[in-house]
C-alpha cells in the first residue's frame, strides 16, 4: 500500500546553511573544477541520511564533500497526511561554482 506524503524531508538546518556546510575542496579550487554533482540519499524516519549515492559525479573531491554534507546533516523526515515519519527519496544537485577565481 503506497504511503502519500503530506509533508517531504526538510533540513533542520535550513537549506541556505546545509549549502553553507559544503566545503569547496581546495585541489578543486587550485584545478579550477567547477560544475554540478547529482547525489542520490533516503532520510529516514529518524532524520539521518542513508544510501547515499553520486549520480553524476564532477571530481573525488567535490563528491566527497557533497556525500560529507550530507551524512552530518540531520533532517526534518517526511510525513504522511496522518503524521507518521515515512522513509523519503532525494535527489540533489549541488553546483560548485568559482567566482573570480576563487569559491
Amino acid at each position: 500500500m503506497k504511503k502519500w506524503l503530506d509533508k517531504t524531508a526538510t533540513y533542520k538546518m535550513g537549506k541556505v546553511n546545509f549549502t553553507k556546510s559544503i566545503t569547496y575542496p581546495q585541489k578543486a579550487i587550485s584545478k579550477g573544477i567547477q560544475g554540478l554533482v547529482k547525489v542520490f540519499f533516503i532520510v529516514e524516519p529518524d532524520g539521518q541520511a542513508s544510501h547515499i549515492k553520486i549520480l553524476k559525479s564532477l571530481n573525488f573531491e567535490c563528491d566527497q564533500a557533497v556525500i560529507k554534507a550530507i551524512h552530518n546533516t540531520r533532517f526534518n523526515p517526511g510525513t504522511t497526511t496522518n503524521g507518521q515519519s515515512v522513509r523519503v527519496h532525494c535527489i540533489l544537485p549541488v553546483y560548485f561554482k568559482l567566482n573570480n577565481g576563487h569559491s
